[in-house]
């Protein structure tokens, strides 16, 4: 399976068995949201994509004790996306296309929220600047 494999660049990885967890749950993501007709991918590199991008982390987060975990945001149209870090690249934040592409995230991240918990996945919306608009899968729906 293809994987984007996000790092702090600290070295400190989690375990076979844990990398292993966070595979299969990202596959179960994959597949649930497939079922509710989003396009959906686990990527590994930073190619162009639309739809549901399923990334997964490996990295050992010292200061929360986080091991890893599975995140998945929208990833709208080459145009959108690019318009919008054009406008904001150039201290243009009020620039229409950055409301656009705002909307779209937003959007997409309360549908595929309510999509996975309604799945029976725990999920909840991914804090901190690296991820706006993303949704942190917590577990799937077989886990007790």
């Amino acid at each position: 399976m293809d994987t984007f494999e996000g790092g702090t660049g600290d070295g400190e990885y989690v375990s076979p068995t844990r990398e292993r967890e966070i595979r299969e749950l990202g596959e179960k993501v994959r597949r649930c949201l497939a079922a509710a007709g989003l396009p959906a991918t686990v990527r590994n590199d930073y190619s162009s994509f639309v739809g549901a991008d399923i990334m997964l982390h490996f990295d050992i987060i010292p200061r929360t004790g986080e091991l890893g975990g599975v995140y998945v945001s929208w990833s709208a149209t080459d145009e959108i996306d690019l318009a919008a870090a054009l406008a904001v690249e150039a201290f243009r934040p009020a620039d229409p296309m950055v409301k656009y592409s705002g909307a779209i995230g937003r959007a997409m991240c309360d549908a595929m929220l309510a999509i996975l918990a309604s799945a029976g996945f725990a999920v909840k919306e991914a804090e901190g600047e690296y991820h706006p608009v993303t949704v942190k899968v917590l577990s799937g729906p077989d886990a007790s």
